[in-house]
């Protein structure tokens, strides 16, 4: 974690130099059916814990992707044109209903870190030492649920109904990754 710490968010430092935060035109809007989204990794309860170090933004995710989706039970997600491995977001705050939070995902196709980096406009976005809850439930939602067969309103847990919660899914890619 300090060695992490120390090396600073490398995907706010790309879209700072290179003027994404406000350019529009570079991102184009897609729906959950589309090829790029298609690539977006599949992720597992323990790889989301170690992205997030810890349950709360994870606790946050569903609720905040209840109610992110549309009418179709997808996220508005926007890809950027000249890296088809990046992508936007845009979400609304749950404490001011005039503020919105934009976030940034950078992902890969590597097993042991298939999420390269993350980037949120909310107060706590830019750390790489965990992660904001924006950018927690889009890689819940994009990572996690859309690869299971549940309506993402079914789901609503309560921390005494810990029974109810999902088994942790590990796979031999995860085990792998933490030997090396």
């Amino acid at each position: 974690m300090l060695e992490k710490a120390e090396e600073g968010n490398h995907l706010q430092k790309y879209l700072e130099d290179n003027d994404l935060l406000k350019k529009k035109s570079l991102f184009k809007n897609l729906d959950d059916a589309t090829v790029e989204l298609q690539n977006f990794p599949k992720l597992n309860m323990d790889q989301l814990r170690d992205i997030t170090i810890g349950v709360y933004q994870l606790k946050q995710a569903s609720s905040y992707s209840r109610e992110h989706v549309d009418d179709n039970g997808e996220y508005a997600v926007m890809v950027c044109k000249e890296s088809p491995t990046l992508i936007k977001v845009k979400i609304q705050s749950r404490h001011t209903s005039s503020a919105a939070h934009t976030l940034w995902i950078e992902y890969g196709d590597t097993p042991c870190k298939p999420v390269i980096g993350w980037y949120c406009t909310c107060k706590v976005g830019a750390r790489v030492v965990g992660c904001c809850a924006h950018v927690a439930s889009v890689l819940w939602y994009l990572g996690l649920w859309r690869n299971q067969d549940k309506n993402i309103t079914e789901t609503k847990y309560s921390l005494l109904d810990a029974r109810d919660l999902p088994a942790n899914d590990t796979s031999p890619e995860t085990d792998r990754c933490q030997e090396e």
